[in-house]
C-alpha cells in the first residue's frame, strides 16, 4: 500500500468537481485501486473504486453557516455520494438520512 499525493489547491479542484469529473485523481496522484475520501468530497477517478465518509449533514441543515468558498459543499457531497462505491457514516441514523437526502443507494446493514 502506498499513500500518494501532494499539495493541491482544493478550492480550485472542488470548483471543477462541482460540475465536471476532471481532473481525475490519477492525474494528480498516480494510479490507485482504492480511494477513500475521509472528509465529504470524493474526487473523480478513471480507475480507482472510491469510498467517502459523510460525518454529518450540518451543511444541509444550516447552509447559512457555510463560508462563501464552502457554499458548493452540498453539490460536491451529493456528487461524491453518487460517485462512491461505498459511503461510510458514523451511525445508522445518519446513513438513513444520507440515503434519503443525498440519494445514496441503500445496501442494507
Amino acid at each position: 500500500m502506498a499513500v500518494r499525493g501532494g499539495p493541491v489547491p482544493a478550492r480550485a479542484l472542488q470548483t471543477l468537481w462541482r460540475s465536471v469529473d476532471w481532473p481525475p485523481t490519477e492525474l494528480l496522484a498516480g494510479e490507485a485501486d482504492v480511494l477513500h475520501a475521509t472528509n465529504f468530497v470524493l474526487p473523480p477517478s478513471t480507475r480507482a473504486r472510491g469510498g467517502v465518509t459523510v460525518h454529518d449533514l450540518a451543511f444541509l441543515d444550516r447552509p447559512d453557516f457555510l463560508s462563501p468558498p464552502q457554499r458548493d459543499l452540498p453539490a460536491l457531497v451529493e456528487r461524491s455520494v453518487t460517485r462512491a462505491a461505498i459511503v461510510c457514516t458514523p451511525s445508522d441514523a445518519l446513513a438513513q438520512q444520507v440515503i434519503g437526502r443525498l440519494g445514496a443507494p441503500n445496501s442494507g446493514s
